[in-house]
């Protein structure tokens, strides 16, 4: 049964903090970024500075002196291509400093411009809903939506920031129409626009409640395979079980593949958990199943959200006709005893093999409870395991053998002997790694290690700290300097460095600009940063920076990778993505490809002399259950990042 109104308290409490009253007793305020892109461009320079500052006063909460300065707008210059846009900002800060009556005749002059007219009758229906005139604000939208079927809220024809806003009265007027597949669309504008989390959680319950509740079977078919997200998210999961009942099993799998991510990036885990389990529990078990445990909720979100768009690809990208292969995907949340749970879960569906978390407890526990049924897990944790296990291995960013790789070639082509370690102060484990693997390395290779120190803080703190380890630098005879650093570390570091002399060397000079003199850095692959090689470029010319995956150095394989996911994803991938992908690439190789379904069996290919080919290189795995695996080396020339 529809939850009739459930919504509206929702809704109107955010129009109203959207549109907040002004008050004298404490600042309004502003109703959100605004990035205004208008219909056509200013060509007068003094009209693109007026109507800048009266944005400005609108975005600090100034709304009577906006609406003041955006009414002399209009008036000083009639014809601009701003004009438009400076009459709707006039509207929206009429409404804003609780003046309706006046910002419904701005809204009233503007519907007499044909261009303006679906916009001006959108916001005649906002000042109704922001007066609570309910019966006005629906005779409104039906006007509109009679005269302009397909209404819809554009960017450029709105106040920005009030996009989720009106594409949400929008919705609500066509689900009172019976317009359903048309508010799923409006829905998705709400919940791609929306930075509020409770108008996001709006549109998708609103979204789940239409596909339930409204769509027939040829509805909910094409919203399934719609290219909105939202609109995805809500009925994919409901065609799975539609399809599950009609005995289309292999329909329902790739429904629920192609919706996945929808699902994940709206929220929705719980709905994709109990879709996969009932395709896992239904039918003959006939495709081949492993499992993916990530944190898709809790502070570590991001991380497991990145990955396990990398893990989809390589699922959508390789698939023999006479196998199906099911990702059965769990979220872990930040949780070990989740990661231990979901373990015991996925072996009692019948995974062959399990890909688990990126946190390091999380990954350890994993490691333990797959170990107790013999189950081959691989980690994604960049540091170490805790213990080898049998059939347990780890595959991500690996500090050891960069540190090791970088040394050995500082060593070899700078003739480098005499090092400083500079740490991260901030306690970081994988920095921590790198540095101590750095130091044995450095011994190993016959040179010396003169001077460890720490960098680290923020503003004045980072600056004091900086200072002091150059100075105590600067009194060695050090050659190398190891940088153990964080990106936001490195940069204002190599900066003072640079600041005090000390310059960067490079294959053919040895030193600074001017004579002074230079060191050679030995960077970690966390320093291919965008923002780092930006704003720090000339002083990292010549650094060693070891690296296994990056977009603008990629070739072959790699190459292609990248292709396929920003294709898909409309982001550029990194190394974490890179390595999620290797990792569902090998375990899908060995179950689909190569039959490798026994566990010991599976084992055995792992750590076999044949290796994997992957976007990360050629990998082979020790005894330990690491990946071995040598990485490339990248340096800075002319403000760019290029291979060695």
């Amino acid at each position: 049964m529809r939850r009739e109104g459930a919504w509206i308290p929702v809704l109107f409490a955010l129009l109203l903090a959207g549109c907040p009253q002004a008050r004298p007793d404490r600042p309004v305020p502003a109703p959100g970024p605004v990035e205004f892109t208008p219909e056509r461009a200013s060509d007068d320079p003094a009209a693109v500075a007026r109507f800048g500052d009266a944005v400005a006063l609108y975005e600090a909460g100034r709304f009577d002196a906006a609406a003041d300065a955006f009414r002399l707008f209009a008036a000083e210059f009639p014809g601009d291509a701003l004009t438009l846009p400076a009459e709707r900002y006039l509207g929206r800060s009429l409404a804003a400093s609780g003046r309706a009556r006046e910002a419904e005749e701005v809204f009233r002059s503007l519907e007499l411009v044909p261009e303006a007219r679906a916009s001006a009758r959108l916001y005649l229906a906002f000042v109704a809903a922001l007066q609570g005139e309910d019966e006005l604000r629906d005779r409104r939208m039906d006007e509109l939506l009679r005269d302009t079927r397909d209404a819809r809220v554009d960017g450029t024809q709105v106040v920005p920031g009030d996009e989720p806003l009106l594409a949400s009265l929008l919705a609500e007027a066509r689900i009172r129409r019976g317009e359903f597949l048309g508010a799923l669309r409006d829905l998705d504008v709400v919940h791609a626009s929306a930075t509020d989390a409770l108008l996001r959680s709006y549109a998708m319950d609103r979204a789940v409640e239409i596909a339930t509740l409204d769509l027939d079977a040829d509805a909910l078919r094409r919203a399934a395979s719609s290219d909105a997200t939202v609109k995805r998210a809500a009925a994919a999961p409901l065609q799975v079980l539609a399809l599950l009942e009609a005995d289309r099993r292999d329909e329902a799998v790739a429904v629920l593949e192609a919706a996945t991510e929808a699902l994940v990036s709206t929220g929705q885990v719980d709905a994709l958990v109990l879709a996969q389990t009932r395709l896992a529990t239904t039918g003959e078990r006939r495709e081949l199943r492993y499992g993916v445990i990530l944190s898709l909720s809790g502070p570590d979100r991001g991380a497991g959200r990145q990955a396990l768009g990398a893990i989809l690809l390589a699922q959508r990208a390789f698939e023999p006709e006479d196998a199906v292969s099911l990702a059965l995907i769990r979220d872990a949340a930040g949780s070990a005893e989740q990661v231990t749970a979901h373990v015991e879960e996925l072996v009692g569906l019948g995974v062959s093999a399990i890909i688990g978390p990126i946190e390091h407890p999380l990954a350890a526990a994993g490691q333990r409870a797959a170990a107790r049924h013999g189950v081959p897990y691989v980690a994604l944790t960049p540091l170490p395991l805790p213990e080898r296990v049998e059939a347990t291995w780890r595959l991500q960013v690996d500090g050891s053998a960069e540190a090791r790789s970088a040394v050995a070639e500082a060593v070899r082509v700078r003739r480098s002997q005499r090092f400083v370690i500079v740490r991260e102060e901030d306690e970081s484990p994988w920095l921590d790694h790198f540095a101590s693997a750095a130091a044995s390395a450095i011994e190993e290779a016959g040179g010396e290690v003169l001077l460890e120190v720490s960098v680290g803080g923020r503003g004045p703190a980072l600056q004091e700290s900086a200072e002091r380890a150059v100075r105590r630098i600067a009194s060695t005879e050090a050659d190398a300097v190891v940088l153990a650093l964080s990106p936001a570390t490195a940069g204002p570091f190599v900066a003072w460095m640079a600041g005090q002399g000390i310059w960067s060397a490079t294959d053919a000079r040895t030193s600074g600009p001017g004579g002074r003199r230079a060191v050679t850095y030995v960077g970690n692959s966390f320093l291919l940063n965008e923002s780092l090689l930006r704003n720090s470029a000339e002083y990292l010319v010549g650094a060693i920076l070891p690296w296994w995956y990056h977009p603008d150095l990629a070739t072959g394989d790699a190459a292609a990778f990248t292709w396929r996911f920003e294709h898909t994803y409309g982001r550029r991938p990194g190394p974490l993505e890179a390595f999620a992908h290797d990792a569902a690439s090998i375990v899908r190789r060995l179950l689909v490809a190569e039959g490798q379904r026994n566990p010991r069996r599976f084992a055995a290919r792992m750590q076999s002399d044949e290796g994997f080919e992957t976007v990360t290189g050629r990998i082979l795995f020790d005894g330990s259950g690491d990946a071995r695996m040598t990485p490339r080396f990248a340096t800075v020339q002319a403000g760019r990042l290029v291979a060695r």
